[in-house]
């Protein structure tokens, strides 16, 4: 009976109660809104990467190297020596290793050096393993895997010729023209930084950074070589016999050290010197602290191991700061709403004496008035936290697959149930806080009306 009151009441004065839903669908749909985008970014960060336990890099600090390794967001200032790696591959605590090596790019998207075996190892999500849409991984030099955003961006497929720049940026003046990549295979959507990733071998990333002294080196005993060929064959001029097959031993001795020439650089364009990081996955869960403690206090490189989840933590706590102010602005602006809605329950008592008074003579007690203002304030933000529930659905639904197309932030489209009735109750006992202000207005009236009966 008081519910059906209560609403009659409400609907008596619909233009009123239209405009007071309004700022409160407005404010829950905030709120509701702030908070699944604050569940939805955390869990966006944590499922960039998983089955990696440590990730070996220069001691560059552990966010900085989570971001620069899993997120590509800086560039990791140091380097691992390749002795280091191999030091820790055949490390008795280590189930499998994979190196990487960053600082090339490709219209904007990051190059990432590294193994085949990158592919069976690194993880996202809940563990799960990195699958293929077109193609395979790379066997040989000069062949590329393509994040699925950077193929479907830039309209790639297989087996098409690309070209990679030096450095990170999204304009680069130096590009490796002479050593073009084939696309050889297409990974399927992650939503991580790997949609945003092309994968090379690293030795198609040596084949395109030569170390020029070893380069130089070679060059320069060809030129010794030459020379003194040069000064025999003169002091030698008047035997014209000899000084031909002297001519061409010489020339034969040449050409088999320029060929020796080509080998260096080849053997070096297939075996690194340094690289960027390792990312390792421990035979055991629990050696974790101690190899990362081993890693930290190696003598022979300057190198430092991170824990993913430590520092994907770590990160987090810096923006949350800017997520608690979030909430408190949504907060807020959900209590102004709130108190909007108690004004204009207040401000329509004067309007409803008359109301008031045929309900007294029917005989309804000031607590009969008092809960049925409440049960008013209550059905107000009822249907607005359905209608705001509503509207931010709708708008996920919408905008979902557009802010994962031109982000990569893979969100919910589906609001958490848990989270809406956390909510829901929290909105529904600030109603009923800020609505005893008109709820007691309604029950002292009641009293003066009684009281002047008589």
């Amino acid at each position: 009976m008081l519910f059906k009151l209560a609403f009659q009441s409400l609907l008596s004065r619909k233009y009123t109660v239209l405009l007071t839903v309004f700022t409160l669908v407005i404010s829950i749909a905030m709120l509701f809104s702030v908070n699944h985008l604050r569940t939805q970014a955390k869990a966006s960060f944590e499922r960039n990467i998983s089955g990696v336990d440590l990730i070996l890099s220069s001691r560059d600090g552990d966010i900085s190297i989570l971001l620069g390794s899993v997120f590509h967001l800086t560039p990791l200032q140091g380097s691992v020596k390749w002795s280091t790696y191999q030091h820790f591959n055949a490390h008795p605590l280590v189930s499998w290793a994979v190196p990487f090596t960053l600082g090339d790019s490709h219209k904007g998207f990051t190059v990432v050096g590294t193994s085949a075996s990158y592919f069976e190892h690194f993880q996202f999500g809940n563990r799960e393993a990195l699958s293929f849409h077109e193609g395979q991984p790379f066997s040989y030099q000069s062949e590329a895997v393509l994040g699925h955003k950077v193929a479907k961006q830039l309209g790639y497929t297989l087996h098409q010729n690309i070209v990679i720049s030096h450095g990170t940026g999204s304009v680069s003046f130096s590009h490796h023209s002479d050593h073009p990549v084939n696309v050889v295979g297409i990974l399927n959507p992650t939503g991580t930084p790997v949609d945003e990733s092309i994968y090379v071998s690293l030795a198609t990333i040596e084949a395109m950074h030569p170390a020029a002294t070893q380069v130089t080196t070679a060059l320069s005993r060809i030129g010794r070589k030459t020379n003194t060929s040069s000064s025999k064959t003169a002091s030698q001029s008047h035997h014209d016999h000899e000084h031909e097959h002297e001519h061409e031993h010489e020339h034969e001795h040449e050409h088999e050290h320029e060929h020796q020439a080509e080998q260096v650089t080849e053997h070096h364009a297939t075996t690194p010197t340094k690289i960027s990081g390792i990312f390792l996955g421990l035979a055991t869960p629990i050696a974790t602290l101690r190899l990362q403690n081993e890693v930290n206090q190696f003598e022979h490189d300057a190198v430092e191991a991170i824990i993913p989840g430590v520092a994907l933590n770590q990160l987090w706590q810096l923006v949350a700061t800017g997520e608690a102010i979030l909430l408190v602005i949504s907060g807020i602006i959900l209590i102004s709403s709130l108190f909007g809605m108690a004004t204009m329950l207040l401000a329509s008592m004067k309007e409803r004496q008359r109301e008031l008074a045929i309900l007294r003579a029917l005989g309804a007690g000031p607590k009969t008035l008092f809960i049925m203002l409440q049960l008013e304030a209550c059905l107000l933000s009822i249907f607005s936290i359905i209608v705001a529930y509503a509207l931010v659905q709708g708008i996920l639904v919408a905008v979902t697959p557009l802010v994962a197309t031109h982000f990569g932030l893979y969100l919910s489209p589906v609001i958490a149930i848990t989270d809406i009735v956390l909510m829901g109750a929290i909105v529904l006992g600030m109603t009923a806080l800020i609505a005893i202000l008109p709820s007691i207005s309604a029950y002292n009236q009641a009293l003066h009306t009684s009281l002047s009966k008589r």
